[in-house]
């Protein structure tokens, strides 16, 4: 084995036992998570296209879901957004989601509030399939490439 990778290897499996995240407790908040998608969307009826898609909730309840087409969907209060959130909580032009390339990013436009991605507070990420992104109260869950 190469002497400099073995090194780094060491560092890398140092650096995660010394932070503040435990390992354990990552991975149990991840199979929450995922528990709490699976919950709603064997609630929500399948919507009636293929394609990459956001089911909105609402206090953990099915609200709509919103087919991702196009190469920009605006999410935020004002009605000329793609997806019209009402809520204080809400700016209004709060994020935006845009098509690079074959993957769905979304971005913070700015808001007050912020955007979280499972759970994580950020400014911009590629979203994977299942990821839950919070704005004000509203999760949105992402779905790719769903089939019917």
């Amino acid at each position: 084995m190469n002497k400099d990778l073995s090194i780094t290897s060491v560092k890398l499996r140092t650096s995660l036992l010394e932070s503040p995240f435990k390992p354990g407790k990552r991975i149990l908040e991840m199979k929450e998570r995922l528990k709490h998608v699976a919950d709603i969307l064997s609630k929500s009826p399948p919507p009636s296209e293929s394609g990459d898609f956001l089911l909105l909730t609402k206090d953990k309840q099915f609200a709509s879901w919103y087919k991702l087409d196009g190469k920009k969907i605006t999410i935020g209060r004002l009605p000329e957004c793609e997806i019209e959130l009402q809520e204080d909580l809400v700016s209004r032009r709060h994020a935006e989601i845009l098509r690079k390339d074959e993957s769905w990013t979304i971005r913070d436009l700015g808001s007050a509030n912020g955007i979280q991605v499972n759970g994580e507070n950020l400014l911009e990420r590629i979203l994977c399939d299942g990821d839950v992104i919070c704005i004000g109260d509203f999760e949105m869950i992402f779905v790719a490439n769903q089939s019917i």
